[in-house]
C-alpha cells in the first residue's frame, strides 16, 4: 500500500471531530513488515494537529464532548496498556479549561485488548500486527461494530475481492477511509 496515503487517511479519519464519529478508522490491522513505517508516517502527522479552542483558525482538534466521555476513555487506555498495548503518543489528561484528550497512538493492540470488546469514541489510534490475509481478516471481523472498514493496498483486484467477500461491515472501502454518505443504505 502507499503508507503515506494509508496514514494521512487513518489520521484525518481517527481524529476528525476529536476521534468523536461513529464511521471513524477504530483499528488499525498492518502488516508486520510494514508496521514500523506505517508508525513512522502516523507521527510524523500528529504534530500537526493542534488542539485548543475550535473557534480558533490553527486549532485542528476541539475538546470532546464531555468530561465522563475523556475520562471513560483514558481509563480504556489505560487498560489497553494493562493488557499489553504500547503506547507511543498521548495517552492523558489535558490539564485546563475543556475536555481535551490529544492525540494518542497505540501498537501491540492484540485480540483480547479491551479495544476489540469495546467502542473508543474519541482520539486514539491502535494498530495490530497481521502475517497473513487469514490472520487479517480475523482480527478485523473479530469486533461487534462492524459499521465500515478500509483496506488499503496497490494490488486493488485483491483489495476489492477481499471487502466484497471477507469483510463482515456494512460498507468497505479501497484506499479511502470510510465515510458517511446519506444516499447510501
Amino acid at each position: 500500500a502507499n503508507l503515506e496515503a494509508a496514514a494521512q487517511a487513518i489520521v484525518s479519519s481517527r481524529l476528525r471531530n476529536s476521534g468523536q464519529v461513529c464511521v471513524s478508522t477504530k483499528r488499525v490491522i498492518v502488516q508486520r513488515e510494514v508496521h514500523d513505517q506505517l508508525v513512522a508516517c502516523i507521527r510524523k502527522l500528529l504534530p500537526g494537529f493542534i488542539m485548543g479552542n475550535p473557534l480558533d483558525e490553527v486549532t485542528q482538534m476541539g475538546p470532546m464532548a464531555r468530561g465522563d466521555l475523556r475520562d471513560e476513555l483514558h481509563q480504556q487506555i489505560q487498560k489497553a496498556i494493562s493488557q499489553g498495548a504500547n503506547l507511543l503518543e498521548g495517552g492523558y489528561i489535558v490539564e485546563g479549561k475543556g475536555f481535551y484528550y490529544p492525540p494518542t497512538l497505540l501498537t501491540n493492540v492484540t485480540k483480547q485488548s479491551i479495544i476489540y470488546e469495546e467502542e473508543l469514541f474519541g482520539p486514539v489510534i491502535s494498530l495490530s500486527v497481521f502475517d497473513s490475509i487469514d490472520e487479517a481478516i480475523a482480527l478485523a471481523n473479530a469486533t461487534r461494530f462492524g459499521l465500515g472498514g478500509s483496506i488499503f493496498s496497490n494490488q486493488i483486484d485483491q483489495a476489492t475481492l477481499l471487502a466484497e467477500k471477507a469483510l463482515e461491515a456494512g460498507v468497505c472501502f479501497v484506499n479511502l477511509p470510510v465515510t458517511s454518505d446519506p444516499r447510501l443504505p
